[in-house]
């Protein structure tokens, strides 16, 4: 069985200083998916401290395997606005999903606030 998504991370808008968490899911057979998160195309590692990927043990279900992955960012700042991506991958294909996040600074939130009074 191909790996599929089941959980997408799904676009996000941020104020500077908030945290933001992503999540990704797949399920496939046998257990053998990796993911990994991409951020604008460049592979993400946990060498920068405000970021962090937490991976739980797979979970087994009905003859299948569910594999999650959560991308946190601390702290956010208008430099994190990016196209972040979760990539799923088994022994022979790759699949992707990505989403839009945007940090918005504290005068676009005021004109954010003000737009929906």
């Amino acid at each position: 069985m191909d790996p599929e998504f089941i959980e997408h991370p799904g676009d996000k808008t941020a104020i500077s200083g908030e945290t933001v968490n992503f999540t990704c899911s797949a399920r496939s057979s046998p257990a053998n998916v990796k993911i990994k998160w991409f951020l604008n195309d460049t592979f993400f590692s946990n060498d920068e401290p405000r970021f962090n990927v937490a991976t739980p043990p797979d979970q087994r279900e009905a003859g299948s395997t569910i594999s999650r992955s959560t991308l946190t960012v601390n702290d956010v700042t208008g430099f994190d606005s990016s196209q972040v991506t979760c990539r799923i991958a088994d022994n022979s294909e790759t699949y992707s999903n990505g989403a839009k996040f945007d940090v918005l600074g504290e005068q676009e939130r005021g004109e954010k606030l003000e737009s929906k009074i």
